[in-house]
């Protein structure tokens, strides 16, 4: 009987104090009118009283030509390439510019294809208007010609690019 008083005594005091005492609050949420949808800023400056308001996404305007998008196709063009095989990479970031040979060296990270020209002698790239350009590197598969690197940067990219290899 004691065990039964006391477990009830517990469940009563947990509802009470978990309930509240049921006062109101001083909080109430605002109702959503025509004069809470649009800010107004009021400044007063040597007797001048200026509002400025929020603008309704109704009263933007773009030009025609605005576009979110900041990527745009290029195609790449082969103009002249060493009769030995190769791969040409193509990267979109560099990694080290070497100022004395005026060769800038690609970040791995970056790599966005990799291209076997003597099957075909173009390739169609999405090239991000926010990248610093686009490096190309050619390896050759024999020992006799040394590898390439061309940069293009990104005032120089049109819709087509055109790529001369030659042999060294």
């Amino acid at each position: 009987m004691k065990l039964t008083n006391s477990i009830t005594l517990i469940i009563l005091l947990a509802l009470l104090v978990g309930c509240g005492g049921g006062s109101e609050s001083s909080s109430q949420v605002p109702e959503n009118n025509e004069s809470n949808t649009q800010t107004a800023a009021t400044t007063e400056s040597s007797g001048n009283t200026e509002t400025n308001e929020t603008p309704d996404t109704t009263q933007l305007v773009a030009p025609q030509s605005f576009d979110f998008r900041v990527d745009k196709d290029v195609r790449i063009l082969l103009a002249d390439l060493p009769q030995t095989n190769g791969v040409i990479n193509i990267y979109h970031g560099t990694d080290f510019y070497d100022e004395q040979n005026d060769v800038y060296y690609p970040d791995g990270k970056t790599l966005l294809t990799s291209w076997r020209p003597k099957q075909t002698q173009q390739i169609n790239v999405s090239f991000n208007k926010n990248w610093q350009g686009l490096l190309i590197e050619w390896l050759p598969q024999t020992g006799f010609e040394k590898e390439q690197y061309i940069f293009f940067s990104a005032s120089q990219i049109n819709e087509e690019l055109l790529l001369s290899i030659n042999a060294e």
